[in-house]
């Protein structure tokens, strides 16, 4: 399943739920990791179920709560219905409307229009069944064979892998009691990890290097020739995982090589240092190196796949794993010196003119989140500075008028990372103004760093106050901070 990234309070993704009024101040009584009330519900073709009885029988029940009115769930039901299809063995599904006005007419109808096989429940049937109600729908509800409810989804799944990923964890031999989710399981590794010798010998033999892989539910690392490569390519939300556990002298740093195949940003290569993150790699890159001082440590190279699209051969590969004592510090200025770097993070914009709302700047902040506005229309270069604190290969701009996330070591310059951007008026692209935001992408999410709103058209600027003195019954005014258009730096 693939899911767009957002970024708080900038970028905003709007997933489309539908929300029964009847529903909405109900709280649920069943909860992520209890027990599930038991209930019983006819379904539109006169069969009895009773989900105390369908756990004696199977590893899984999957409730599904929706309506025939709801777009988003009569778009996730295909995929339901395959994955149905495949697991009906051991998982059994139960999809339950929770309209009143759905009956068992028009589920049988709606079944035949989209070939469901699963039992379809009317909501007159299952009002008085049902201990809990869904703040939106669709909702999807797990439960395990020990009767507890291991995972609750909202929103619409998009796509036949995300139910079987539900399905395989429930059924997995090695389910455990007590297991829960707070969002869809990731797909269990699928490859034995190497031995610790045959490791040592692909990646270089020292007795002061000790490796590992794939543990704790990671993805191992595969030996290919002298290298190893991630393993957890076009598997969703996995990370594939190397640790090196090192005895390093005073001064001694470790050196490796690598190489990566992924998607820009969102499918990352991480490198730990006693479990704090101290760069991360992403995108196309060729054979490179990266270096790290080092003492009595753990480093753990994880290659972290998200919902984002996949990109290039979705992997990456390390190898020539070395101990470095006299070249080290030559190579950490080396590594210092691929990035610029300024006392503090900021946006510039050259070329245009910096505006102004005197008297409403608290008022623009709460709408807009932007800390400065500009006027320039047509192309604009947006320098982006960044602080010696954030690792460039995490950064990058969002452009909210083509919704793209750039890179920002797509545009590095000597003094900073110049975008070029094009700002429209609201004539010609139908948006008021033009957001760029300087972004951090990480595996936790996306975290906005600086943000600035460009204006094509001095009558969009109007036309902005105009709207802001009718909805709040206040003047708003603009006017530039100076004379000088902002130089190219």
């Amino acid at each position: 399943m693939k899911k767009r990234c957002c970024v708080v309070g900038i970028i905003f993704l709007i997933l489309t739920l539908c929300l029964p009024a009847a529903l909405a101040q109900n709280a649920p009584s069943d909860t992520l990791g209890g027990p599930l009330n038991d209930f019983t519900v006819t379904d539109s073709e006169g069969r009895v179920w009773t989900a105390s009885e369908i756990l004696r029988e199977k590893k899984a029940l999957l409730i599904n709560l929706w309506t025939t009115w709801c777009g988003p769930c009569r778009n996730e039901f295909p995929f339901l219905q395959a994955a149905y299809e495949k697991w009906q063995d051991q998982v059994e599904v139960l999809a339950i409307s929770v309209e009143p006005n759905d009956s068992d007419e028009k589920l049988r109808a709606f079944g035949q229009e989209l070939g469901l096989t699963f039992p379809l429940i009317s909501g007159a049937a299952s009002a008085p069944a049902l201990s809990f109600a869904p703040s939106s729908i669709p909702t999807t509800v797990a439960v395990d064979r020990f009767g507890n409810i291991a995972l609750i989804l909202v929103g619409s799944q998009t796509s036949e892998g995300a139910f079987e990923r539900i399905f395989s964890a429930l059924c997995d031999d090695s389910y455990q009691a007590g297991t829960t989710w707070n969002r869809l399981p990731s797909a269990r590794p699928t490859f034995e990890a190497p031995e610790e010798s045959a490791l040592s010998a692909a990646l270089g033999r020292h007795d002061r290097l000790r490796f590992s892989s794939g543990s704790n539910g990671t993805w191992p690392m595969l030996i290919e020739g002298n290298a190893v490569r991630s393993s957890n390519a076009g598997q969703d939300d996995t990370v594939s995982l190397l640790s090196v556990q090192i005895d390093a002298q005073e001064n001694e740093a470790l050196q490796f090589s690598f190489q990566i195949s992924s998607e820009a940003l969102c499918d990352s290569m991480t490198i730990s240092l006693d479990g704090e993150r101290v760069k991360t790699f992403s995108g196309i890159r060729p054979q490179d190196r990266w270096t790290i001082p080092l003492g009595q440590h753990t480093v753990d190279i994880q290659y972290v796949k998200d919902q984002m699209d996949a990109a290039g051969e979705d992997c990456v590969w390390l190898s020539d794993f070395r101990l470095l004592i006299d070249e080290a510090q030559d190579f950490l200025i080396e590594q210092e010196a691929r990035y610029p770097h300024a006392e503090a993070t900021a946006l510039q914009f050259a070329g245009a003119r910096e505006i102004i709302f005197p008297g409403a700047e608290e008022l623009l902040y709460q709408l807009y989140r932007c800390e400065h506005y500009y006027l320039k229309e047509g192309d604009v270069s947006v320098l982006l500075k960044l602080s010696n604190e954030i690792d460039p290969e995490t950064a990058a701009l969002y452009q909210s008028s083509d919704q793209s996330l750039r890179p920002a070591t797509d545009y590095i310059t000597e003094n900073g990372y110049a975008f070029p951007c094009s700002v429209g008026t609201l004539a010609s692209t139908g948006y008021i103004a033009t957001a760029l935001t300087a972004v951090i992408v990480a595996p936790e999410g996306i975290t906005g760093l600086s943000s600035a709103l460009c204006f094509g058209d001095a009558q969009d600027i109007d036309t902005l106050t105009d709207a802001l003195q009718a909805q709040y019954g206040r003047t708003v005014s603009w006017e530039y901070l100076s004379d000088d258009t902002m130089p190219v730096d």
